[in-house]
């Protein structure tokens, strides 16, 4: 489980990598990088320059917004400083956001909105 979960990591990491064009609408989609769909539990989304991951696991979505913080998830460590949302996933399933400061938490939890509408 561990070895596939690196490789969902790697898999992200690699397609984050392929935009270096600085073109945050050029970000590469990490589904098309793996046509295997081994990369599906991972979603890379970049929103105006800045970094957004989505990683499902154990029934929770967690929203990053950093690749270090995506390395440590794949490693199985959280960030320092977390919220948990109940009622913002359509579906009602808990969201787990980055709050390093105030400013990310505002940034990923407006991202996840935006994407994911009620």
């Amino acid at each position: 489980m561990k070895r596939a979960w690196m490789t969902v990591v790697a898999v992200a990491l690699v397609a984050g990598c392929n935009n270096m064009s600085g073109d945050p609408g050029a970000a590469k989609d990490p589904k098309a990088a793996d046509p295997k769909g081994a990369s599906a539990a991972v979603d890379k989304k970049v929103p105006q320059g800045s970094d957004y991951f989505e990683a499902r696991k154990n029934g929770k979505t967690y929203v990053l917004g950093s690749v270090d913080s995506l390395k440590s998830f794949g490693q199985d460590v959280l960030p320092a400083k977390t919220q948990t949302f109940t009622d913002i996933d359509p579906l009602g399933d808990p969201v787990v956001i980055e709050a390093t400061d105030d400013a990310t938490l505002a940034r990923l939890k407006k991202e996840y909105q935006g994407q994911h509408k009620k």
